[in-house]
């Protein structure tokens, strides 16, 4: 009886850790939004770092355009609100879902794509959508700006 009870008792944790459902992956934050390149000149990673900065207050924290030099008194981002959401003359987004480069940086110009959630009754559409944005610099304080 006491062989039983110990073959048992040292093949119950086996089955209990076999059938436990595994932990959540860890949250990755550069699944969100593109990372700085380390190859580019401190120059580029500077302005690359003020755009992560700036999505960072629209898609992770929520922050109203309006209130951005609150968060982030060195960075000044010339879009609208309306026009930065709009997707299409019909469309407009409700969240910047997430981000990424897109390509290489070219002296001013930063490409982006943006995956925006569209609020349609039924449920959230994710959008793709590319831009680009030019950041400057003066004074130590960035300027971002659409580029048309």
């Amino acid at each position: 009886m006491n062989r039983v009870l110990i073959v048992v008792l040292a093949v119950l944790p086996v089955v209990v850790s076999c059938s436990a459902t595994p932990p959540p992956e860890p949250y990755d934050e550069s699944e969100i939004h593109g990372a700085i390149d380390e190859t580019a000149s401190q120059e580029i990673q500077d302005k690359q770092d003020a755009l992560i900065r700036l999505f960072d207050l629209i898609g992770n924290r929520g922050v109203p355009f309006d209130d951005f030099d609150i968060y982030e008194t060195d960075l000044g981002f010339s879009e609208a609100e309306k026009d930065f959401y709009k997707i299409t003359d019909s469309e407009q987004a409700m969240v910047l879902d997430r981000w990424d480069w897109n390509g290489k940086t070219d002296g001013l110009d930063f490409p982006v794509k943006m995956t925006m959630l569209v609020e349609l009754p039924e449920k959230d559409v994710p959008r793709e959508i590319t831009r680009i944005y030019q950041i400057s610099v003066s004074g130590g304080f960035y300027t971002i700006a659409r580029k048309e």
